[in-house]
């Protein structure tokens, strides 16, 4: 990000200039060997490669948008999976500490039962301090038979060893609900330790998170920055287009056009094989409306590209998101332009060339998707619909 910066801010005001002053900066000729035309065409080569260098900052920022969306989505479904399991902690806490209250609630009536039952083996301890050891005499003189002394007896030691047993009971409910209820402790401090750390894991996904949405929302200002440096330098250079008709214009052709133009491609690769036709439409790149100024005619890379029709080579080299371009004057201000290509064929500029000659070859070159022939034709350099002249 710091580099797409340093481009918005440095670059920018450097482009701008350019765009706004360059008919004004290369408005005399310096050089009076040099061709007023040259230079005008010198000038639109230049603002060509600056649209095209910032085309292709764009599409990167893009993909950086396109990559930030994908990491916010992903840490999206990262802090669902979080949030699901603080939220399992949470009932998880909740069950825990609601068991905890019944081991509380049992240890606290076992402990009544066990005062209860000692207040009850007490008093009988106090009862036979204050009369005596209950002897086997004592149980002789109550016993009117020998079978009433035989169960009072019985029923005695049984009495005694009862209550015995019963406390020992209680004391063993008590210890063993004390224990569960020390694991339900230890589980509760467990399960608050796993939720605070899920509560930073989430807490340092949202920082991130947050990161990558302020991340994207500069790559996003980048975008609409490089789009107005991008209006800038096309303005310019129609400017510089203008003065270039300005110039053919003073100059007229030698070639009178015919009326009509033969297909450009191999009749294999007809119409049928246009996949963009001309006019508005959502521009690749700069993924906003643009006029699109020809037809897209798909064929294999290499495929042979004819001249429409007669005329005299205006122009062969590079132009920005055209690539590889010839250009051919047919005169009465109507030009062809074919873009590009993979190869050029054998004429240079100013040569003349008849209809269905070899002038280039299809290719990929300049701002495109796949192999095609981008095909325009223009009267007075002002692109019109193609089909107009088409056979």
């Amino acid at each position: 990000m710091r580099k797409n910066r340093r481009f918005t801010f440095a670059l920018l005001p450097v482009m701008l200039l350019l765009g706004l002053s360059a008919v004004l900066a290369f408005g005399g000729v310096t050089d009076a060997a040099a061709s007023p035309l040259e230079d005008y065409r010198q000038q639109q080569k230049e603002l060509q490669e600056q649209m095209d260098s910032i085309q292709s900052d764009i599409k990167e920022q893009n993909a950086l948008i396109g990559n930030y969306q994908d990491e916010i989505a992903s840490l999206d479904a990262q802090l669902v999976l979080v949030q699901q399991e603080i939220n399992a902690l949470r009932n998880s806490i909740a069950e825990t500490n609601a068991q905890i209250d019944v081991a509380n609630q049992q240890i606290a009536d076992a402990e009544a039962r066990l005062a209860e039952r000692q207040a009850t083996l007490e008093s009988r301890l106090v009862d036979i301090y204050m009369y005596g050891d209950i002897s086997i005499v004592d149980v002789v003189f109550e016993a009117a038979t020998f079978n009433d002394f035989v169960v009072l007896y019985d029923m005695v030691e049984r009495l005694m060893a009862q209550d015995e047993q019963i406390l020992e009971d209680i004391r063993q409910q008590k210890e063993i609900i004390e224990e569960n209820r020390q694991l339900l402790v230890e589980r509760k401090a467990d399960l608050n330790q796993l939720m605070r750390e899920e509560q930073t894991q989430a807490a340092s996904l949202q920082s991130l998170q947050d990161q990558k949405y302020a991340a994207m929302d500069e790559a996003n200002m980048t975008v609409e920055q490089l789009k107005a440096a991008y209006d800038e330098a096309d303005a310019a250079s129609e400017q510089v287009a203008a003065e270039i008709r300005k110039l053919l214009a003073a100059s007229p052709s030698t070639v009178s056009f015919g009326g009509a133009f033969i297909w450009p491609l191999p009749s294999a690769y007809g119409p049928s094989h246009v996949t963009s036709e001309y006019g508005t439409r959502l521009h690749p790149i700069l993924q906003v409306y643009k006029t699109h100024a020809g037809i897209d005619i798909g064929a294999p890379n290499g495929t042979q590209i004819y001249a429409a029709a007669d005329g005299k080579v205006l122009y062969v080299g590079w132009i920005s998101g055209y690539g590889q371009t010839v250009m051919i004057d047919h005169g009465n201000s109507v030009t062809t332009l074919y873009g590009h290509m993979s190869a050029y064929g054998g004429f240079s500029a100013g040569q003349t060339v008849s209809a269905g000659d070899v002038i280039g070859y299809v290719g990929s070159t300049g701002q495109s998707t796949g192999n095609h022939l981008h095909f325009e034709v223009r009267v007075n350099g002002n692109h019109t619909n193609p089909w107009n002249y088409l056979n």
